[in-house]
């Protein structure tokens, strides 16, 4: 069996890395939208992405949870102080009972206080700690509460019961989950912060200036092939500064070079090869282009990485609430259990605890059941999702170091392949849509806020001629009144003299809308950078994160404009929602005051109220607009599409109960996990026993199946020697190889003698276009599989992608070789082209979307509610 890092195309040969099939191409424009349109379909809103959102809600659990700490070693040292003071034991009870009130004992001291300040202050304290620990295990508390202050009289007996219950197993599991938790918090700021500064330090390198010229200008060229030779010389050091603040470990810190130091340290060109390179220009820039293309590929990694680590944060918190309600119900319930059994003469009152005892012990039941077999399968399918794109990611960052690593012995075939244009190395990584990516693997996302109609990161640069920190990174929003910013931890301390202040997230108004204009600079700037421009103040320079979000941010300040200039007020627009709160005062405690009167100044505080994130795999019908998910476990389709292909399409196991939808064939278990880690972009698996298909999806399915789709992919392994197709006895390594040589390399497919990349991804793509425009799903599969390109336009046909084409397909159109009319396939041509990439908003030469051409070009009814339903 031949190698992983070998190719099928080449036999003995080394396999042929995936630079040829993974080039992308695709079109930067964004569809403009009305003011007030939902961005959604923009960029998915992921709530576990970097954001205020995400923060403040980890600052509020992580609250909690110190909150629960401390509220839970507060209950076992009053335990333990019940169960040593014999002399004492009446009041400890009664001690005891003030602390499962979740209350504060009351100090002496306060005595000479003011009385309402005092108990504003317990309330509020006891709000928090119910908040906590959750209103159920609360109530819980309570209850037992109220029978120990009826025991305190007899209270020697159940000594060592309750120092047995509530003294080891509240504090171990209160020290287990906080501590679990901050180490969590900890990893994730760190790769957070590793990620940001390795993509600042990208984005705002010598190559990002002023891109707006010429794709082949030499100048350019030159600028980021510096910035490429400045990565090199200064990443290492300075990632490896950063990894030895840790003192206390040395194995870590010799363990902590990032891939950037290490593909740099091993990627160098002997002597020989150096001086061919230098006497070669073409050599120099496509080397120049190869690294740059690896520290994006680097990138990409990092903040993968780090969206794992904040992943994994939230699925521990929120796995926290349902730990806590058996972890500390438990606990009680055997505490009630041994008042029950020492107290006889309290039989009465025990008595009457019991239908309540039973009602928490059945939720106590129900919350270990959804643990174990709803969430933590969900979690885990996820967490699963977002290694497997971090595992896709990994291969091509290795790829990309062989493209370099060959470059740099000076292969021609590598130098005249290689991408020159900054751009098109951006598309081909696709850096852009990484969150989007991410955002499907993880499937937590939280609503647009109401009133708002944009908001996002954006890096913003300092007045002052001289700064330490010419760039900021601040979350902007617009509404319809203005601009805002969002006042980060430091400016509240500086604000609160340096004081603790509670997680909130307030916003400062930079300017009004109706006054401000935006316009991009004209002299050097960094990439994706524009001005808002108001009266008496100095032009703000602003840079997003991408293109895309720059066209964004550009498109709806100036539409905004407009509509605030034909519209007058705000309040006779159309609006979203309501406004997000009124202006607070902060007063020097740091906690939000009174709302103020006015909203004029931009040194007030907007208190924004925080979104909550939402499960998609667990929410039912939050919409009535939101597409209706047919159940296809249940139905006919599931034993058909499995009796219609009675073999994994892999290795020819039996019985399979896997999916990828986007190659439209079933797989085992074990074939499955493989294709889980080619990455969503290459196979995007599913279960059909677990998971839910659209009737979309599983007419797609049943219109292709393993025989058609192996047809296709497996055309050409007559022509490699040495592969044979794995068996479902063979070990996971040759199914590995034989997965990834298949889907991943390309090496089984059959194409077309002597002719170069370039001209194979235009007949492909001209070939896609074609088969989109007839409905025909097989002729669609077959083009994808040899490397056509989903967003290809046809410049004969007004610049439209090939679901434009398919969109308009016609019923009844009679086939030119047959001399009938064949099946309209048009709905599952369309689902299989969306499911490998194809976009709704893509424009063509006229600004028209994919619904628009549909709805002007008179397609069929099907077609327009099909899309209609895609789009919302």
């Amino acid at each position: 069996m031949a190698s992983e890092d070998q190719s099928p195309n080449d036999g003995d040969e080394s396999k042929q890395p995936a630079a040829d099939a993974s080039r992308r191409s695709g079109s930067n424009a964004i569809q403009l939208k009305p003011l007030g349109a939902p961005m959604e379909a923009e960029t998915q809103k992921s709530f576990c992405a970097d954001s205020p959102y995400y923060s403040s809600y980890v600052d509020h659990e992580m609250q909690h949870l110190q909150v629960m700490k401390e509220s839970l070693k507060e209950i076992a040292a009053r335990t333990k102080t019940f169960g040593k003071c014999g002399a004492l034991m009446a009041e400890s009870t009664r001690r005891l009972a003030m602390a499962c009130r979740l209350q504060r004992p009351i100090n002496p001291a306060d005595d000479d206080k003011d009385e309402e300040a005092i108990a504003e202050r317990r309330a509020y304290e006891e709000a928090e700690r119910r908040r906590s620990v959750g209103d159920e295990m609360a109530s819980l508390m309570g209850v037992m509460a109220e029978m120990l202050d009826e025991i305190a009289n007899a209270q020697e007996q159940m000594c060592v019961s309750f120092e047995a219950t509530l003294v080891k197993s509240f504090e171990h599991f209160a020290d287990v989950e906080y501590r679990t938790a901050v180490n969590l918090r900890d990893s994730a700021e760190e790769a957070t912060e590793t990620a940001e500064q390795i993509f600042a330090k990208f984005l705002n390198g010598r190559h990002a200036v002023s891109a707006d010229g010429e794709s082949g200008d030499a100048g350019t060229n030159d600028a980021w092939n510096k910035f490429s030779e400045q990565v090199g010389n200064h990443g290492a050091s300075f990632l490896s500064r950063f990894s030895n603040r840790n003192k206390r470990d040395p194995a870590s810190s010799r363990a902590g070079k990032t891939n950037l130091s290490q593909s740099r340290s091993s990627i160098k060109p002997t002597k020989s090869s150096a001086s061919n390179i230098a006497e070669d220009p073409a050599a120099q820039k496509a080397l120049s282009s190869a690294n740059l293309r690896l520290t994006l590929e680097q990138v990409r990694l990092h903040q993968a990485s780090a969206e794992l680590k904040r992943f994994q944060l939230l699925k521990h918190l929120v796995a926290h609430k349902q730990r806590r309600k058996f972890e500390i119900g438990e606990n009680c319930l055997a505490s009630l259990h041994g008042v029950r059994a020492y107290f006889h003469h309290c039989s009465d009152l025990v008595s009457g605890l019991l239908p309540t005892m039973n009602r928490f012990q059945l939720d106590q039941v129900a919350a270990r059941d959804i643990l174990q077999n709803k969430l933590g399968p969900s979690w885990l399918s996820r967490e699963d999702d977002i290694e497997s794109t971090i595992s896709g990611f990994r291969e091509m960052t290795k790829s990309a170091e062989v493209i370099v690593e060959a470059i740099s012995r000076g292969d021609k075939a590598y130098v005249n392949q290689q991408v020159m244009n900054l751009d098109a190395i951006e598309n081909q990584v696709q850096i852009w849509d990484l969150p989007n990516m991410l955002a499907a693997s993880t499937r937590l996302q939280r609503d647009q806020a109401r009133g708002v109609y944009i908001e996002g990161w954006l890096y913003k640069k300092s007045t002052q001629r001289i700064s330490l920190n010419p760039w900021s990174k601040r979350w902007f929003m617009m509404d319809s009144d203005g601009i805002y910013y969002f006042r980060n931890q430091q400016d509240k301390r500086a604000m609160t003299n340096g004081n603790d202040i509670a997680p909130t997230l307030e916003r400062v108004k930079i300017c009004d809308v109706v006054l401000c204009t935006v316009r991009v600079p004209q002299k050097d700037v960094p990439r994706f950078c524009f001005e808002v421009v108001t009266p008496n103040q100095h032009p703000l320079i602003l840079q997003a994160r991408g293109p895309k979000e720059f066209q964004l941010w550009k498109d709806t300040i100036r539409r905004a404009i407009e509509s605030q200039l034909v519209h007058g007020n705000p309040q006779d627009m159309e609006k979203i929602g309501r406004p997000l709160s009124p202006t607070r005062d902060v007063d020097k405690s740091g906690r939000p005051g009174r709302p103020a009167l006015s909203r004029g100044s931009s040194m007030d505080g907007d208190e924004v109220v925080l979104s909550e994130f939402h499960d998609l795999d667990t929410e039912k019908n939050r919409s009535e607009n939101k597409q209706v998910v047919r159940d296809f476990k249940k139905s006919k389709v599931v034993p058909e599409l499995m009796q219609s292909n009675p073999c994994c399409a892999d290795c020819n196991a039996d019985n399979p109960d896997w999916v990828s939808l986007n190659l439209g064939i079933l797989v085992c278990i074990e074939c499955s996990a493989v294709h889980r880690s080619l990455g969503v972009h290459v196979s995007k698996v599913r279960s059909l026993q677990l998971d839910s298909l659209s009737e979309s999806e599983g007419n797609l399915l049943l219109k292709m199946g393993n025989e058609k789709v192996n047809d296709i992919w497996e055309s050409g392994t007559r022509l490699q020697r040495g592969w044979k197709k794995p068996t479902s006895n063979a070990g996971r390594k040759a199914k590995e190889e034989w997965i990834k040589s298949k889907y991943l390399w390309r090496g089984f497919i059959e194409f077309t003698e002597g002719s170069t990349h370039e001209e194979r991804e235009e007949k492909y793509s001209k070939d896609l276009y074609e088969a989109a425009a007839k409905g025909d799903i097989l002729a669609v599969a077959s083009a994808l599989a040899h490397g056509g390109v989903i967003t290809w336009k046809n410049k004969e046909d007004n610049g439209r992608t090939a679901l434009h084409a398919c969109a308009l397909k016609k019923r009844g159109e009679e086939s030119e070789d047959e001399g009938s009319s064949p099946p309209w396939d048009a709905l599952e041509c369309a689902e299989l082209l969306l499911q490998n990439g194809a976009k709704l908003d893509d424009p063509d030469d006229a600004t028209h979307n994919v619904l628009d051409c549909a709805v002007i070009g008179g397609a069929e009814r099907e077609m327009i509610e099909y899309l209609t339903m895609k789009v919302n």
